[in-house]
């Protein structure tokens, strides 16, 4: 059983198949200043809502929500602007807190959107446009 009983699809990363915040509080927040690209799907400049939407035996999503202000809780599907599969491995050693981390790659106009929760790490490419 996951440390707490809060493992992925059982709380801090949402339930199996559902839009959920990305730990308990408010809502994460994307803010950019240029259109990017999240695992393919281009997204514009502006702000919105991530949630995660874990999958039970295969990859989870990262939705990108047009809804802002809102409590991290309160997902409303139909302001989904998109939903962007992401690559699952195995992490060793395990991460008792959720982290997200951006990683610049080395030209500085892209990277990897990286999320680990316990033994379980997600990730996407994210590149930049000028």
């Amino acid at each position: 059983m996951p440390r707490g009983g809060r493992g992925e699809g059982g709380g801090c990363l949402g339930t199996f198949g559902q839009g959920g915040g990305w730990g308990a509080g408010e809502e994460t927040l994307q803010t950019t200043e240029n259109n990017i690209e999240i695992g393919g799907t281009k997204v514009p400049a502006g702000t919105y809502s991530l949630y995660l939407q874990p999958g039970a035996n295969g990859p989870a999503k990262v939705l990108v929500n047009k809804q802002t202000g809102q409590w991290g809780t309160k997902h409303d599907e139909s302001q989904d602007f998109a939903k962007i599969e992401l690559a699952k491995n195995p992490l060793s050693p395990a991460v008792n807190q959720f982290a997200i981390a951006l990683e610049k790659d080395a030209k500085g106009m892209g990277g990897k959107l990286r999320l680990e929760w316990e033994t379980t790490e997600y990730t996407a490419p994210i590149t930049v446009e000028k």
